[in-house]
Parts: C-alpha cells; sequence; structure tokens
C-alpha cells in the first residue's frame, strides 16, 4: 500500500495534480520520517514546479541528514539566485562547491552557474577555462588542448589544474 501511495504521488504530480500529490507525500512522511529520501522526493516535485526556495529548504534537509549527498548538494546549487548573494557568499559557494565539477561534470547548468560565478568574482582563469570548453566545438583537438595547456602553465589554482587535466581530449 505505501509504494503505492508513493507511486500515485508520483503520477498526480506529473499529472499537474501537485496538492494531491503533496498531500500522499507527506502523508507518507509522516508515517516514515526516516526515509529522507521521500524529503528529497518533495523537494524534486517542489522543483519541478517552480518552488525553488522551499524546494532549496527539503533539499537542505536531506543534507543534513546525508552530508555526502551529492545529488542535493547539485540541486541546491543549481537553484541558487545568485543575485541575492553578496561577494563573500558567493565567494563561499564557488569555493564550497567546486566538487560538483568533478563529481557532475557534463551538467551543463552547474558549469554555467559556476561560470556565472567566475565572472562575478573576477576569476580570470576560471573564465577563461570555461570559454576554452565552450568554444571546444570551434577548435580541432590539438588547438583545444593547448590552450588547456597555456591555461595550466598560468594558473596557481590546484582545483582548476585538476578539472583542465580532465578535459583534455584524448
Amino acid at each position: 500500500g505505501h509504494y503505492k501511495t508513493y507511486y500515485d504521488s508520483i503520477q498526480d504530480s506529473k499529472s499537474g495534480n501537485l496538492k494531491d500529490s503533496l498531500k500522499k507525500l507527506n502523508q507518507l512522511i509522516s508515517l516514515f520520517p526516516e526515509n529522507i529520501y521521500l524529503i528529497e522526493t518533495k523537494a524534486d516535485i517542489l522543483i519541478s514546479y517552480g518552488y525553488r526556495n522551499q524546494a532549496i529548504e527539503f533539499y537542505q534537509k536531506v543534507l543534513n541528514h546525508l552530508p555526502n549527498n551529492k545529488y542535493a548538494e547539485l540541486r541546491i546549487f543549481n537553484n541558487l539566485d545568485l543575485e541575492k548573494l553578496n561577494h563573500t557568499k558567493k565567494n563561499e559557494l564557488f569555493n564550497n562547491s567546486i566538487n560538483l565539477l568533478f563529481d557532475f561534470p557534463n551538467n551543463i547548468q552547474a558549469k554555467n552557474k559556476f561560470f556565472k560565478l567566475s565572472l562575478f568574482l573576477q576569476k580570470k582563469d576560471w573564465i577563461n577555462y570555461f570559454t576554452i570548453i565552450e568554444n571546444r566545438i570551434n577548435l580541432n583537438k590539438q588547438q583545444y588542448n593547448i590552450e588547456l595547456n597555456n591555461l595550466i602553465n598560468n594558473t596557481n589554482d590546484f582545483y582548476l589544474i585538476k578539472l583542465i587535466n580532465k578535459s583534455k581530449a584524448i
């Protein structure tokens, strides 16, 4: 019965019945408060309906229980409003979330968010990196690797060097 309720909650969400979906999901959460993945599902549903701030709160609850939940960390990062953060908070966000570029190397939304942060923070080397990988399509393999190697030679940023080495064309 509980699995069906969970399934029905997801189906209601996909059918546009947010209220019914959350009602069923909240019922399951009250029965199984230790099941943090129900909270994560609630956050996913809320985000799909555009309730970013509320969803971030639930993803944060997931991280409080499971600090290594990279999915919740990514969802929070991708949905934070950068305009509401001051310079110090943007810098903290950049530094504390850099692991996401390694954990989710193909997540375009995260790359775009890091690029925006790089622009805000005037991180020249990171701006150059994102520009190179964005223009990869216009470069042959050799040119691409030369540009990345030039960037490695001109930066002292350990994480950037590590990321560049992962980004090189073989």
